[in-house]
């Protein structure tokens, strides 16, 4: 982040108002200063492997509001897809994606390819660090979830001390996952029982596939 005057993390110029407990990464943006002129009280800088830890976030709810999993940036759990009259919700980008752990006993559809290649971890400055995506529903899956036929595209998991790894950690009793296929260009690690799908099956699985290069 570069300018010639009034250069901050967070806020170029802040002329009134209030920040609370708000926060820069001082690493990525290359700023030590969070306020291009002047010091202000709420705004904490963090490091990027700070910026990458909830506990890091003094007054977020994270049972609420936000959420964040492993090395991940937190992501506002508003941006869910929410469910329509016909109680299933429908998922068209990767945060909403990820969000389903959040709600694992929700009904879901894609609506859309996922192209998820930046769950690699390659930008310093994005939601995923070096452990990739987060195994939805690691304490097992419940819900419905019906790909549509469409593709999830670079999908990383690189989580090798974890067990249950796979785009579903578990798929629990009554759990449905259909319609849905990976492709071969991502790349899922992880400890004991590990799959491209679901790293441990108590559900049903339909249809689905995965690729390898």
């Amino acid at each position: 982040m570069t300018g010639a005057t009034n250069v901050g993390g967070f806020i170029g110029e802040h002329t009134q108002g209030t920040i609370t407990n708000s926060y820069w990464d001082t690493q990525t943006s290359g700023q030590q200063n969070g306020v291009g002129n002047k010091v202000v009280t709420g705004l904490t800088g963090l490091t990027t492997a700070e910026a990458r830890q909830a506990s890091s976030y003094v007054g977020w709810d994270f049972t609420k509001d936000w959420y964040q999993s492993g090395d991940m940036r937190p992501i506002g759990r508003w941006e869910a897809a929410k469910a329509g009259s016909d109680g299933i919700a429908a998922i068209t980008n990767l945060h909403q994606l990820q969000l389903i752990d959040a709600n694992p006993t929700g009904s879901y559809r894609l609506d859309a390819d996922i192209d998820a290649q930046a769950t690699s971890g390659a930008d310093a400055a994005g939601i995923w660090g070096t452990g990739g995506f987060a195994p939805l529903a690691g304490a097992g899956f419940t819900g419905s979830f019906d790909g549509r036929g469409h593709l999830i595209r670079g999908l990383t998991i690189n989580r090798p001390a974890s067990d249950d790894v796979g785009l579903f950690g578990k798929i629990g009793t009554g759990g449905m996952v259909s319609n849905v296929g990976l492709d071969a260009t991502g790349a899922v690690t992880g400890g004991n029982r590990v799959g491209a799908i679901a790293g441990t099956n108590g559900g049903t699985i339909l249809q689905s596939f995965s690729m390898t290069q």
